[in-house]
């Protein structure tokens, strides 16, 4: 308890302070009770233009829904709310910083037309995806090789490998990292890397790692010269949307050559380690080239917020691996809204496959683009094939998950759920292609983390994930429409009651 004690005074001030602005919020209502009449014609003014001003916004419907369903149910604190968590403009400055910190690390990644012309002369049928990454500000690499893990465990014993072995320095970006057997490994090979002079960033997100890393952890790497950066505070933006803008990527660089992403955090849970915990299947991919450049610079764009690194060059790859087949490590954040190439990547998939598309995700939590996406490739003819959780880290989240299923098994679409546990999982394959990384299918993944991936076009990584996903397969049970409408009628009304609020999930 004593080791999470500056933790727990955080949270327990956010709690309070918290029940403090909702106590005054509620209260509004009887203090304006005296002035009834002019109060109501004053609500229905400032709510036409507050309806106004959010169906005008570039956002998406589900998240307009919400704040349309607040104000509905709570015609005076409902306004309050959304001028505190619901205005993008609340955001506006801290979006600005960062937007424009990505924007100059971006420009940094110097796209090579020479491979893209070499796309499109070898007939690839995926170069519209390259293209669209392309044009976003993430090109295209070769002489790169890459190795898939079917498991976190798998990631983790080479990774340890690589952290012995770095020279010059280590960058670790993770959403959670916890306190155990599997962090204890980690911090005493950067303690000893620091020694050597091995420079180390560590960047966590405050709220993936809250209860999870002590403050006794934090101040012992620190210690030891390695430098940490907490990503979005929780008690300093709890009063605004920005709160719920979490770091969510996944990246672990290696001297620039070396880099590791996908669902991994650092953790004995994610790793399989911890006792008495459900067995939780998690990928990642080992990228040793060129195309570590991508995923560097994606992780100085979040670390680096003044931009004052001047030697950047120092964090290039300076080893190739001979290669033809073509990597883009991509990103994803609320800074891009209404642009979204984490949601996009899952569209373009879809809309490349022509016999097959394979999905493994945590959670399915889709919006109506998405939803119709998918049903107009299964009607096309695509066979489409989702692996979800079979045992739930989150009562929540498997109830939104469940209620997804019924629209995408009636179009045809197969769902199955992973018996032996969690899914950690987050990635997508057809035939000519696929991407891994961080992104859920859910609202937040799509429209508040900061996340990021890498698509390929390798067939022999393609293959080596299609082997995986058809071996995952035998261990989960297929969930038919007709298991669908046999839940329990409580389950059906909660999860229809919830419906309003599923892009908070």
């Amino acid at each position: 308890m004593i080791k999470h004690f500056n933790t727990i005074i955080r949270v327990l001030t956010i709690i309070l302070l918290v029940i403090a602005q909702m106590v005054f919020i509620m209260m509004l209502p009887k203090w304006l009770k005296m002035n009834a009449v002019a109060v109501y014609f004053l609500i229905e003014i400032v709510s036409i233009f507050l309806l106004c001003h959010l169906m005008s916004e570039e956002t998406n419907a589900a998240y307009k829904i919400l704040w349309l369903a607040i104000i509905l149910l709570l015609p005076i604190s409902g306004h309050v709310m959304y001028e505190l968590w619901g205005k993008e403009g609340s955001n506006e400055r801290h979006h600005h910083e960062i937007h424009e910190t990505l924007e100059y690390y971006k420009a940094l990644k110097r796209p090579m037309p020479e491979l893209q012309e070499y796309i499109h002369s070898m007939g690839m049928p995926c170069y519209k995806i390259s293209d669209y990454l392309c044009n976003n500000g993430y090109p295209a690499y070769q002489n790169t090789k890459v190795d898939y893990y079917c498991f976190a465990e798998k990631a983790f014993e080479h990774l340890l490998k690589d952290l012995r072995n770095a020279k010059k320095f280590i960058f670790i970006s993770c959403f959670t990292i916890a306190d155990g057997h599997l962090l204890n490994k980690i911090c005493e090979i950067l303690e000893f890397k620091a020694l050597e002079g091995v420079e180390i960033k560590l960047m966590y997100d405050d709220a993936g790692s809250i209860f999870q890393l002590s403050d006794s952890s934090i101040k012992l790497m620190k210690k030891h010269k390695i430098q940490i950066k907490k990503f979005n505070s929780i008690e300093r933006h709890f009063h605004r949307q920005y709160f719920h803008y979490r770091n969510h990527q996944n990246i672990v660089i290696v001297d620039g050559n070396i880099s590791y992403t996908g669902g991994i955090n650092i953790t004995d849970r994610h790793a399989n380690m911890a006792v008495n915990v459900k067995h939780i299947k998690d990928v990642a991919l080992r990228l040793e080239g060129e195309a570590t450049w991508g995923l560097t610079l994606t992780f100085l764009g979040m670390w680096d917020k003044e931009r004052k690194l001047t030697d950047i060059e120092k964090y290039e790859p300076t080893n190739m691996n001979k290669s033809e087949a073509v990597y883009q490590p991509y990103a994803d954040g609320p800074t891009n809204n209404p642009d979204n190439p984490a949601r996009d990547m899952f569209h373009l998939m879809a809309n490349m496959a022509d016999r097959e598309l394979l999905i493994m995700t945590p959670y399915l939590v889709l919006d109506d683009e998405t939803k119709e996406c998918l049903s107009l490739a299964a009607k096309s003819g695509v066979n489409i094939k989702i692996i979800t959780p079979g045992v739930a880290e989150k009562r929540m989240a498997k109830w939104f998950t469940e209620w997804t299923y019924g629209a995408l098994l009636k179009e045809g679409i197969h769902i199955y759920e992973y018996i032996p546990g969690f899914v950690h999982a987050k990635m997508c394959i057809n035939e000519t292609s696929g991407f891994l990384g961080t992104v859920n299918m859910d609202f937040r993944s799509f429209y508040m983390h900061y996340e990021c991936g890498v698509w390929f076009c390798d067939s022999e990584v393609r293959d080596k994930i299609y082997e995986d996903f058809n071996k995952t397969l035998q261990e989960c049970r297929e969930i038919t429409l007709e298991d669908w409408q046999k839940r329990p009628f409580y389950r059906k009304a909660v999860q229809l009651l919830l419906q309003p609020f599923k892009c908070q999930l």
